[in-house]
């Protein structure tokens, strides 16, 4: 049997309902109560009409590729308490183009465990940059239960940047090179103080990403991957690094790991720098035991002579020297090596090579020289430890008469 019961009688509230039966004698009976939950009421919606709260960020800035970079891709904005929050609801939010359009981005049900919490809608990143960029309107709807549906929110107007677009990284400066093009001049030999590698004031670097300077192609020998300095937007290239790019072109850029782990470079191709040959040409080589001019074999009182020479421009711990002595005995020319040595710490603070008695000759060797002849000494320093040599000496030289 089904009963009928005017739309009138459904008023808001908790009603019961029951119903009695008369049987043929007269007699009545009463069914139990059932308690009715009858809802006409639509939500109603929080303070400011409802309006979402956004992050002050984004309603100072907008809504950034930065910032839904640094938060997950999304944008969550909270919903304002209203009358009366229950399990069941449903709310459906909008992000539109137009103030009047009805673009859908999500909806959410609420269930018992967010009675109690602050309900929260995620408005999708990759939603947002198909909608592209310009001024957007967010707001929302619920639907109760029982289908009742709240007016629509207070419209919220967001300015939107969130299409990625490639950064502006040009390339980086050397100011104490020459040159503006793809690829600058450096002269060691006109170098004073210290070498900076800048990046460039129109770069797109944020506070969030982070810097390296490279110099010279990553792998190769002499290559550096430098932080920047004290200074924001400087890097520092070690002096005692220079001379080992000696006559050599590298490339010259910088990366930037984004706030969002990107590593990105500066423009391509990179700029070059073309490092000229640098040849010191000083300090001369020294045998201990000779006289200005001449050698006395006589003066030679242990089985060695000595040698020494003074550190150069650059020098540094990559550095390896190497000094030849040519001469002649009796017949023929004959020259002796002495090294190849590596440069260390100590020479390099005591502006001396060989004081600890390193560089010797045999004066064995030695003896075996026509007297009144003269003997040549010529040092040589390979920049890059050794790999590769000068075609001619790039040190200084010294001629000594040799006497009894």
């Amino acid at each position: 049997m089904i009963i009928e019961v005017g739309t009138e009688y459904l008023l808001h509230g908790r009603p019961t309902l029951h119903y009695e039966v008369q049987i043929y004698n007269g007699e009545t009976g009463r069914s139990k109560v059932l308690q009715l939950t009858i809802d006409r009421e639509p939500p109603a919606l929080g303070g400011d009409e409802g309006m979402l709260v956004f992050p002050d960020e984004v309603l100072n800035n907008g809504v950034t590729a930065q910032y839904l970079a640094l938060n997950g891709d999304k944008l969550e904005a909270l919903v304002p308490d209203y009358k009366v929050l229950a399990v069941g609801d449903t709310i459906t939010y909008f992000w539109n183009r137009k103030l009047n359009d009805e673009e859908y981005a999500g909806e959410r049900t609420l269930n018992l465990a967010d009675i109690g919490q602050p309900v929260k809608l995620v408005f999708d990143g990759q939603m947002i940059r198909d909608r592209e960029d310009g001024v957007r309107y967010a707001y929302y709807r619920i639907k109760d239960r029982a289908g009742n549906q709240s007016p629509r929110a207070r419209i919220v107007d967001l300015d939107v940047a969130a299409e990625i677009v490639p950064r502006q990284l040009p390339w980086p400066e050397l100011p104490k090179a020459s040159g503006t093009g793809a690829t600058l001049t450096l002269d060691l030999k006109a170098l004073t103080g210290d070498l900076f590698g800048v990046l460039p004031e129109e770069a797109e670097v944020y506070p969030q990403d982070t810097l390296v300077l490279q110099w010279g192609e990553p792998g190769e020998l002499g290559s550096l991957t430098l932080e920047e300095s004290e200074v924001k937007g400087q890097f520092l290239i070690p002096r005692d690094k220079l001379a080992m790019q000696s006559g050599k072109t590298l490339p010259f850029y910088y990366q930037v790991t984004t706030f969002d782990g990107q590593v990105v470079e500066s423009v391509t191709p990179h700029r070059q720098v073309r490092v000229l040959a640098f040849a010191p040409y000083y300090p001369i080589p020294q045998i201990n035991e000779a006289e200005v001019g001449y050698l006395k074999l006589s003066d030679v009182i242990t089985d060695e002579a000595h040698l020494r020479i003074g550190t150069w421009a650059y020098v540094s711990t990559d550095h390896v020297l190497r000094i030849d002595l040519k001469g002649i005995d009796p017949t023929k020319p004959v020259t002796f090596e002495v090294g190849p040595h590596q440069v260390n710490e100590n020479e390099i603070r005591d502006r001396l090579i060989g004081g600890d008695d390193t560089l010797v000759v045999p004066k064995s060797w030695l003896q075996t020289l026509k007297l009144g002849s003269r003997l040549q000494l010529f040092a040589t320093v390979s920049f890059d430890g050794g790999h590769t040599w000068p075609s001619a000496p790039n040190l200084g030289s010294q001629d000594l008469e040799v006497l009894p």
